[in-house]
């Protein structure tokens, strides 16, 4: 049948059922073709068309050759008039025809679909099959078969129209070409006929039951001669139960349900009909059809690992796209690259492919942990380099604006301090966040004065030029030209936050680790925000809400001697004493000096890690993991170098310079003798010296612990008591240790001595003395 006709798309593809009804705009010849077409198939309505699949088909166009005019798939956009958006690709004809492309067919069937039509996936709109925006189709598929295309002129197409004409009958092989040889499904059509003999049929079994049951409870006799008379029974009710179901068949207006009894007083004279074939597909599930395909010619592909780390061949190739330039790189092996890039991708402005707008690399094995690097060439240029866990400095990711900021995250397992981000705004800004800090600090920031910097940097500029100067005016001549470091950048304002922990937990702790120390300090009385204002001199101190509070404490001190401000919530606090204010202020003092001084080593941090980066992309190195390192090539054993192994003499150190040939005469053995001896009774007291000193330091430092004890005993706490206890303890066990390492030492100290007399006296170089002796 023709795929072209209307209505709405609502069944599944492979439902073939009545063919598409002929378009209104067609010719008058082409509808009473299409109309004759339809009353032939509707007279095999009740046997369709088998077709394997009940699900949604897909098809795809891909180009059949490498023709200028190759199929563009799918990719050729609709008319400007109808999708604006898409003109420019219509005035795209650079890649007209050359664009691969795969949307979903719905054909005419089932689900009361009149109409077979194309829905675009991306855009979910429904064309119809002779008014689609694609130029060819090549192939559809579904879940369990692949049909090629093989009706001339429509898998191709010319370039700017669209595809006209399809037929998709997929079991016409002169059409459509399977490509598995898979069993047809048969899905039986019901109709509105077939549903009233179904509901007829129910029903005289529900009252042929209770017949059944009081048959049942007949004595054996009556029931052996129901059951002789059954088989005839039984036939005359399926050929009056068929009868019927033809009469409905054949008047389904007028149809209706007959009395059963008055169905058996009418014999029957319609003959019997032969039995229909069991369908066995009629509760098959057509999802779990098992395709047995044939042994592939095709020898099995093998891919050395080697290979498949070099990615193509001779490690390197570049894929170019629209604007955009794809290279990847091998990732082992001897095509490697030097830096450890194994992918590159640029983005141009222009398709000339000239305007750099970004690139992005990846790397591996890079022993600075380095993993990726994009780069911006905008208006604002950008690099942004991600660093794997184990890099310097615990880095994860930085971004890097030159001459304007920088933006740093952190693992936060890889460093102690608990930082999280900094962003740095070069000479004006710094700002920290961290997590899970003992003093739970979450946000420190830090203004710069600009003005007061570049002052200092320009009296240091000043300053260095004046004594060049005079070392010129002296006579003095300057190897090379030092380079002015500048001052650090000068604080105007420090400010930190710090989150509220849980009380009641903390104090929790504190009882069973501690029970005698400070009780933990409430709500009220932890710092949320404290600033230094360092250019006016002022220290404000705001304090968490306490319980049922929605205002908070907060103190101002002034570092010219004003009195401070204190803001106190709870009217039913005693103010605080004027010594009490100056203490506070001195804590908070010591507070701003210990946050400058931390702020000081972060400033010294990130000048040690741009130094840092810049030397290792100077040196870069790669590292070899070790399943690489059991796959290196190893050079030829001509090439390798043998290595001799050297054994050291144990008399050559002492024995007296003789020439070739020459033996020690008994006086030079003795003499060679007694000074391997005596060398080797020198290394065992000193191995036996290093024990004995442990020991004595050990014995010092439990006296003096002891002493400490019976001086401070009244004095101590039960943590101290059982600390000094626990120390004695261990230092009994370890004098333990030492005693019986210097018993082994001195017993393994005999026997070595004596294997190496025997080993001496075994020797053929000593063999003038020994000789004497005996």
């Amino acid at each position: 049948a023709a795929a072209e006709g209307d209505g709405l798309a609502a069944a599944p593809a492979g439902d073939g059922d009545e063919p598409a009804k002929a378009d209104a705009e067609a010719e008058a010849g082409a509808e009473a073709e299409a109309e004759a077409e339809a009353e032939a198939e509707a007279e095999t309505a009740e046997d369709p068309p088998a077709v394997p699949d009940s699900g949604p088909t897909e098809t795809e166009d891909a180009p059949a050759e490498p023709a200028a005019e190759t199929l563009e798939l799918g990719a050729a956009a609709p008319s400007a008039e109808s999708d604006p958006a898409l003109t420019e690709a219509q005035l795209d004809k650079k890649y007209e025809g050359k664009r691969v492309h795969a949307w979903v067919l719905v054909r005419a069937g089932k689900r009361e679909v009149d109409e077979t039509v194309f829905v675009e996936p991306t855009t979910a709109r429904r064309y119809p099959v002779d008014a689609s925006p694609y130029q060819g189709l090549e192939c559809v598929w579904n879940h369990v078969n692949f049909w090629v295309n093989a009706q001339s002129g429509t898998f191709l197409g010319a370039p700017g129209e669209s595809v006209r004409g399809i037929d998709f009958d997929l079991d016409d092989p002169a059409k459509w070409e399977a490509c598995l040889e898979v069993e047809k499904i048969e899905i039986p059509v019901v109709e509105e006929a077939d549903e009233d003999e179904l509901d007829l049929e129910e029903e005289e079994e529900e009252e042929e039951v209770p017949a059944e049951a009081e048959a049942e409870a007949r004595s054996d006799e009556d029931a052996d001669a129901e059951t002789e008379a059954d088989p005839e029974e039984d036939s005359k009710s399926e050929a009056e139960s068929v009868s019927r179901a033809s009469a409905a068949a054949d008047e389904p207006s007028s149809a209706e349900p007959t009395v059963p009894g008055e169905a058996e007083d009418e014999p029957s004279t319609a003959p019997e009909p032969p039995p229909e074939p069991e369908n066995e597909y009629l509760d098959h599930d057509p999802y779990r059809v098992v395709v047995e395909r044939p042994p592939s010619w095709v020898p099995k592909l093998k891919i050395s690992q080697e290979a498949f780390d070099t990615v193509c061949p001779r490690g390197h190739k570049t894929t170019k796209y629209k604007k955009c330039v794809h290279e990847m790189f091998a990732v082992f092996g001897p095509c490697m690259r030097w830096d450890g890039m194994i992918e590159r991708l640029c983005i141009f402005e222009d398709e000339a492919c000239v305007t750099l707008l970004e690139e992005r690399q990846t790397f591996a094995r890079r022993k600075d942990r380095l993993n990726e690097r994009v780069s911006y060439f905008g208006e604002v240029a950008r690099r942004v380099e991600r660093f794997e866990p184990g890099a310097a400095f615990g880095v994860r990711e930085t971004t890097l604006v030159p001459g304007r900021d920088r933006h740093t995250v952190f693992y936060p397992s890889g460093r102690q301090d608990g930082l999280l981000t900094r962003h740095e705004v070069f000479s004006a800004r710094m700002t920290e966040t961290f997590k899970d800090r003992d003093d739970f600090l979450v946000y420190r920031a830090v203004t710069y004065d600009e003005e007061e910097t570049a002052l200092r940097a320009a009296e240091a500029e000043a300053h260095a030029q004046a004594l060049a100067a005079a070392e010129a005016a002296a006579g003095k001549r300057r190897k090379k030209k030092k380079k002015v470091e500048p001052p650090p950048p000068v604080i105007a304002k420090i400010s930190q936050k710090f989150e509220l922990p849980d009380v009641e937990a903390l104090e929790k702790a504190r009882v069973a680790n501690d029970p005698d120390g400070a009780p933990t300090a409430p709500a009220h009385e932890r710092v949320a925000k404290r600033v230094f204002d360092l250019k006016n001199g002022l220290i404000r101190v705001e304090y968490h809400r306490g319980v049922g509070r929605v205002t908070a404490n907060a103190r101002t001190f002034h570092k010219d001697g004003s009195p401070a401000v204190i803001t106190q919530v709870d009217p039913t606090v005693q103010p605080l004493s004027d010594v009490e204010v100056a203490e506070r202020m001195h804590e908070q003092r010591l507070a701003e000096k210990a946050c400058a001084a931390d702020l000081r080593d972060a400033e010294a941090e990130c000048d040690d890690f741009v130094k840092n980066r810049a030397k290792e992309e100077a040196n870069i190195e790669l590292l070899t993991p070790y399943y690489d390192a059991m796959r290196v090539k190893q050079e030829d054993d001509d090439e390798e170098e043998v290595e001799v192994k050297k054994t050291l003499d144990y008399l050559s150190p002492y024995m007296p310079p003789l020439l070739a040939g020459e033996s020690m005469s008994a006086k030079e053995a003795a003499a060679t003798r007694e000074k391997c001896l005596a060398a080797t009774r020198a290394q065992l007291d000193a191995r036996r010296a290093i024990i004995q000193r442990r020991e004595d330091e050990e014995k010092a430092a439990a006296a003096k612990r002891h002493s400490v004890y019976k001086r401070d005993v009244d004095l101590l706490t039960k943590k101290e008591v059982d600390a000094y206890h626990k120390a004695n303890e261990d230092m009994a066990f370890l004098m333990k240790i030492l005693d019986r390492r210097r018993s082994r030492h001195d017993a393994h100290a005999a026997a070595t001595l004596e294997a190496l007399d025997e080993k001496m006296r075994a020797d053929s170089r000593m063999a003038a003395l020994f000789a004497t002796e005996q």
